[in-house]
């Protein structure tokens, strides 16, 4: 095991702390680009970890955690995931997909008959997650804290939504009424009438990955990120698309999981169906909502790869600003990023913090296990078809 040495900050300057962790034999390379990234100014807060087939090879950190109280970033640094958030929520509909309490091709009115309403009638939940119910924002304004105090009105509010406009051709990003839309279908199919956060912490972040994926009141026992987080009681609402917590090693304790085939220690997460189908993708080209180019599957951000002459799709999803956790199922390489300091031109430069980290991390998988095959990521959807077309 390789370590960096800590380095004190003197308390006169606004000197970066020095990246800190370790990483496996192997993945030494990782390490080097984490800290030039921190040396070099690219990243002045965040936190950079991997696992493969099965074991934490990477956990990096450095940089402030908040830069006004002069506090450095530390190995248990809790950070906001944002729209990261929405690969555990896949992860918690896949789960219950599985358990057979819910079914993707099914109608969402089946399992909630009010949703059934204003055009939506036949609204799958495959749909939904694939970006594809046309209701992408709530039409009228309301106060998110209903989904504590009263989700029984906030229910009556997302089920008289009525679609912009729905097909297979069209679809749009959701920041933040898919989170609403998909805690409502957990309540109503748990047998214990759990919301999507509380199944979570119980199904899944308890026997998997605790604790190192928590619920947003862990914040305040936490290093809170307070540059971040401006209103702790907003940041405790159980917001399934955009509020989860924790940290870079927890999500990518969940996805390592997800690309060791769903199982850790016997105890099996997602079966190898839903595996596949989250890494199939059912939307790609423009959205219509911000205008991305992205690749959706059911309820997971895909990153198209071709590594060799083969086309291979990562699965997890990316968050506001930079944070981002995704799984590679060839590799049984599972990864994530979180970030203190938000880079709002991301959605107009796509030039991410992250992305020379991840080359780094798969340079490393490639020859520990003694391969070395080019490897690129497929952009859009038109460089995807030409790619697949060239490769027939």
């Amino acid at each position: 095991m390789r370590s960096l040495c800590n380095r004190s900050m003197a308390a006169s300057t606004l000197k970066v702390p020095a990246a800190d962790g370790f990483v496996k034999p192997g993945f030494e390379h990782v390490q080097d680009v984490f800290r030039q990234t921190i040396e070099e100014g690219i990243e002045r807060g965040g936190s950079f970890a991997a696992y493969f087939q099965g074991e934490l090879v990477v956990n990096l950190w450095g940089g402030f955690a908040d830069e006004e109280a002069r506090r450095p970033w530390k190995y248990n640094t809790a950070s906001v995931f944002y729209s990261t958030t929405k690969s555990p929520s896949a992860v918690v509909i896949g789960h219950l997909v599985d358990r057979g309490y819910l079914d993707y091709e099914q109608p969402i009115s089946r399992y909630w008959p009010e949703y059934g309403q204003n055009g939506k009638e036949k609204t799958t939940l495959k749909q939904l997650l694939s970006l594809k119910s046309g209701v992408p924002v709530l039409s009228d304004p309301f106060k998110l804290s209903l989904i504590r105090d009263d989700p029984q009105q906030l229910e009556s509010i997302l089920a008289q939504q009525t679609p912009w406009k729905m097909g297979d051709e069209f679809y749009a990003y959701s920041p933040v009424a898919i989170g609403l839309y998909l805690d409502q279908i957990v309540r109503k199919v748990d047998p214990l009438k759990r919301n999507l956060s509380q199944y979570f912490q119980e199904e899944i972040a308890k026997p998997f990955v605790e604790p190192l994926i928590g619920e947003t009141s862990e914040l305040s026992s936490c290093n809170r990120v307070n540059s971040l987080i401006h209103d702790p009681d907003f940041m405790e609402l159980p917001v399934g698309s955009t509020h989860g917590v924790g940290s870079a090693e927890g999500m990518a304790k969940l996805h390592g999981i997800l690309a060791n085939g769903g199982l850790l220690r016997g105890q099996c997460l997602l079966s190898a169906q839903t595996l596949k189908l989250m890494q199939t993708p059912l939307s790609m080209g423009t959205e219509k909502h911000f205008g991305q180019e992205m690749f959706y599957s059911y309820g997971m951000t895909l990153l198209p790869v071709l590594e060799g002459n083969e086309v291979k799709y990562n699965f997890g999803h990316g968050g506001f600003g930079g944070q981002f956790a995704a799984s590679d199922v060839q590799h049984k390489t599972g990864w994530a990023y979180v970030t203190n300091y938000l880079d709002p031109t991301i959605m107009v430069t796509g030039n991410c913090k992250w992305q020379k980290l991840e080359e780094a991390l798969f340079k490393c998988v490639q020859k520990v296990k003694g391969i070395n095959l080019p490897r690129k990521h497929i952009l859009s959807a038109r460089d995807l078809q030409n790619t697949l077309k060239s490769s027939l």
